[in-house]
């Protein structure tokens, strides 16, 4: 390294100088003019006196043209404002350490001076112009050199007006006039011996701290080192030698493997790189056919030209996924571009002349496919190799395309993603245990709620495709982005499992309850909670016993305790444990359950009531419950503690629901024992409060078709209930004291309406009459007693006179107590006809009335006499 020297600079008279002095400013002056090209041609002077008169020489060259002065103090001050990082002279100083072969880069902030060594060749005779004049490079002609615009030294300028450079016997001084001799300096030995090359910055433009350079070469990262040949180390000291950041590189060969890059097959060479800290690379070197009829700006073209892609690894030492701890960058050697896609490529590129972007040249587009040529071989491979650390390598489409992205750049990640999808997807394999190798569209996947929900054998099981290992997704879920883009765009995509499928798997007797809760519990969140959920047996009872969920309308719930009225009912089962823990899985189901109103809680008597009345409403030939009596005092018992709107919005479907016993008769009058609905059954005298002579039961006799409950329930209900009497709670769930009247049965759809038209079946033929003489096709809203019919027939048919008045009375007592709340808003309805529209004509009788004054005709001809009961309406018809 440079030391103390005796010799003055400058002030010397060539003609004084030694041979070799005059020898070594000769060849000075022939490099400058050109008159010999640089290389071994050239002779290095031997001492350090003729080492100074070639820099002299140097320095007094360009003041004898005035002209050739200027240009190059022009340069050097446009050369100082190419970069936008004050600091880019730090890359271009490891990037010329890079070219020299150097391994080691130091840096060091002190005394206000920036100190940067490395360790490459020694300073030459031939470097002085390359280094102190802007855009001219030694490096041309060198195809495998970084360097090619001659600018580097030059954007340190930011920093100060002179840059030193001390190597060997060399020392130089440029500023922005010129060239000219450095003092001699004692530079602080932990930067390096006599061999290494020292380029001294005094700090006078603009503050530079020790923390600034930090910050810097942090952003750098040891990745930056990644595509270098030889420095593998660069390290920032402090002012006592001690390492602040060492970002530094360690690398192992790994197994080659064979790619085809731009339709030839090239072997890439494979090295697994770690940093200090423990992340990883894996990069993969080819070297590929230059592009054909084209060369790089400013730079030699060889034969081939070298490719490299480096993908980064799961990082040792932390639980982040890697894609979110690296970020990508175009590589010439040294960073240039970021890249939006969790990669580092190389190629030689043309940067622009700040090395902060990529030209837009012939040259860099021919590069761009091959690199994506190379980049899909290697991720391909990595899939063979460690699937789940290689989704985060495949781009994805929001993750590209930046605003202002430059062309080639932009290009190269437009190329990654196509290469992804149209190559990866169709080449990758995937291993998979007792089958080997697969390819995408061999195996398949479980829809993204299904995961960890069914297993790699149910996926198998349900597609007879092999489920993508679990172990080879990775753990953030990306494996899911990248097939759904693949999958969007036409690549190769794996077989689809859905929920609607898997739901199957719940029919499985020997799957575990827990599974079976967390699978039905992703068919509820999945919308799929209605019918494919009650297709299957898997909701278990504390008995382990599984059945299929309740639908709407089924009268089975269930109970999450034992003791609930639906329970004691018959109807209710109580839920395993397994369903009634506070996981996430079983709570859903609970909830979904309750809004079926299939699930009683708290032993919520209203939610077994609601359930039993919906079940009524809906049951239609389903068979009804049939009540033992501690069961009909339990719901009587349930009812009176109901509030009254509940009581009467209930009663009747719950009476749908449940069967008491009864009796009915037959035609030829014999008695039999049946069950049947409260709402379809009639209260017998025992039970009616109404004196048993003017009892609807009385009046109806034996007339068949009609069933009467059994008078012991009297005895049944009496003194429960919390004071609702037996006929009253009878009454509730339906049992009716009079001949129901209710809609006619052969109503006829016309214009959006269902109605009686004029030939309805045992239409009367006063009501044709009128309705003929109205023009009328129809009666709406028209109702029929069938029962009331029956038993005014049955009263004409009875043999015995005395028997018949006193059973005809009894029906006139009944339908005069139940006339003004039954009845008589029926008496008469609007008769219309249907032509565009309902036309509404006048009003007529209804039907049931006409028809009973037939039945009253009948008992008239039989001479049965009502005096004193004219004050029924039925009699004045």
């Amino acid at each position: 390294m440079a030391g103390a020297d005796a010799t003055a600079g400058g002030g010397r008279i060539m003609a004084r100088w030694t041979a070799e002095e005059k020898e070594a400013a000769e060849w000075a002056e022939r490099l400058f003019k050109k008159s010999c090209a640089p290389g071994p041609v050239v002779p290095e002077p031997a001492t350090p006196e003729a080492v100074h008169a070639a820099i002299e020489r140097f320095a007094e060259l360009p003041t004898e043209t005035g002209v050739m002065q200027d240009l190059a103090i022009g340069a050097r001050r446009a050369a100082k404002g190419v970069s936008s990082d004050r600091l880019q002279g730090l890359s271009e100083i490891v990037q010329n350490a890079e070219d020299l072969g150097a391994t080691e880069v130091r840096i060091q902030v002190r005394e206000a001076t920036l100190l940067v060594a490395h360790n490459g060749r020694p300073v030459l005779l031939t470097d002085v112009i390359p280094l102190s004049m802007p855009w001219l490079t030694s490096k041309a002609e060198d195809a495998e050199a970084i360097g090619r615009f001659g600018i580097g030294l030059m954007t340190l300028f930011h920093l100060s007006p002179t840059i030193e450079v001390y190597g060997g016997h060399y020392r130089l001084r440029i500023s922005e006039s010129g060239l000219s001799l450095a003092p001699a300096r004692a530079l602080p030995p932990e930067l390096g011996g006599d061999e290494w090359t020292v380029f001294r910055v005094p700090l006078t433009e603009e503050p530079l701290t020790a923390s600034d350079v930090d910050d810097w070469l942090a952003s750098w990262g040891s990745e930056a080192l990644l595509f270098l040949r030889h420095v593998a180390t660069v390290v920032h000291l402090d002012t006592h030698g001690r390492i602040v950041r060492r970002l530094a590189l360690r690398r192992e060969a790994a197994e080659r493997f064979t790619a085809e890059v731009a339709g030839q097959s090239v072997s890439v060479e494979v090295a697994h790189v770690r940093d200090p800290v423990g992340v990883r690379w894996r990069v993969c070197h080819a070297v590929v056919a230059s592009p054909s009829g084209l060369e790089p700006a400013a730079k030699a073209v060889a034969d081939a030209t070298p490719l490299a892609v480096a993908l980064p690894l799961e990082p040792g030492g932390t639980s982040a996924p890697f894609s979110e701890t690296q970020t990508g960058h175009v590589h010439v050697r040294l960073p240039v571009a970021p890249l939006a896609l969790p990669v580092r490529v190389h190629a030689a590129f043309d940067p622009t002349p700040s090395r902060q972007g990529l030209q837009a040249t012939a040259w860099n587009k021919a590069l761009v496919p091959r690199l994506a040529d190379l980049w899909a071989a290697a991720v391909t491979e990595q899939f063979r190799l460690a699937p789940a650390s290689s989704w985060p390598m495949v781009p994805l489409p929001q993750k590209t395309s930046r605003q202002g992205q430059a062309e080639v750049v932009g290009a190269l990640e437009a190329a990654l993603l196509e290469r992804a999808r149209l190559q990866v997807s169709a080449c990758l394999r995937v291993d998979v245990s007792g089958k080997g190798p697969q390819a995408l569209k061999d195996l398949a996947v479980e829809a993204a709620e299904l995961t960890g929900v069914v297993t790699e054998a149910e996926i198998e099981r349900l597609t007879e495709h092999p489920a993508l290992p679990y172990a080879a997704r990775d753990s953030s879920g990306r494996y899911r982005q990248v097939l759904e883009d693949w999958a969007d765009n036409g690549a190769a995509k794996p077989v689809s499992v859905d929920v609607w499928d898997a739901l199957e798997l719940l029919g499985d007797k020997g799957r575990s309850m827990e599974s079976a809760i967390e699978l039905a519990a992703v068919g509820v969140t999945s919308g799929w909670a209605g019918p494919r959920l009650s297709s299957f047996a898997w909701l278990a009872d504390e008995r382990g016993t599984r059945h299929q969920p309740p639908e709407s309308g089924e009268l089975r719930i269930f109970a999450d305790r034992p003791g609930s009225l639906a329970q004691n009912l018959g109807f209710a089962h109580v839920l395993h444990p397994a369903f009634l823990t506070d996981s996430p899985s079983s709570t859903c189901v609970r909830e979904w359950l309750a809004r079926s109103d299939a699930l009683l809680t708290d032993g919520n008597e209203l939610t077994a009531l609601r359930r039993l009345a919906s079940y009524g409403k809906a049951r239609m030939n389903a068979p009804a419950l049939q009540l033992a009596d501690e069961q009909l005092r339990d719901l009587q018992d349930a009812f009176a503690r109901l509030d009254a709107p509940d009581r009467s919005r209930l009663g009747g479907d719950v009476g749908l629901a449940v069967a008491l016993q009864a009796h009915s008769y037959a035609p030829d009058g014999s008695r039999h024992d049946v069950w049947e609905c409260p709402a379809k059954s009639y209260l017998p005298a025992g039970i009616d409060r109404a004196d048993r002579a003017e009892s609807f039961a009385h009046a109806a006799g034996n007339t068949p078709g009609l069933t009467w409950l059994r008078r012991r329930y009297s005895d049944v209900l009496r003194g429960t209930g919390a004071g609702m009497s037996p006929l009253s709670f009878l009454r509730l769930l339906g049992a009716d004291t009079a001949p129901r009247i209710q809609l006619h049965r052969h109503r006829e759809k016309r214009l959006n309406r269902r109605e009686a038209p004029l030939h309805a079946p045992g239409s009367p033929e006063s009501r044709i009459a009128k309705m003929h003489a109205l023009g009328a096709e129809y009666t709406l809203n028209d109702r029929e007693t069938p029962d009331l019919d029956a038993v005014a027939h049955a009263i004409a048919d009875e043999a015995d006179g005395a028997v018949r008045r006193q059973r005809a009375i009894a029906l006139i007592q009944v339908l005069g107590r139940a006339w003004a709340k039954r009845y008589s808003e029926h008496e008469s309805v609007t008769a219309a006809y249907a032509y565009r529209s309902w036309n509404f004509v006048d009003t007529v009788p209804g039907f049931w009335l006409l028809t009973a004054a037939v039945a009253k005709s009948r008992c008239a001809a039989s001479r049965v006499q009502a005096d004193g009961h004219r004050n029924s309406r039925w009699m004045a018809v």
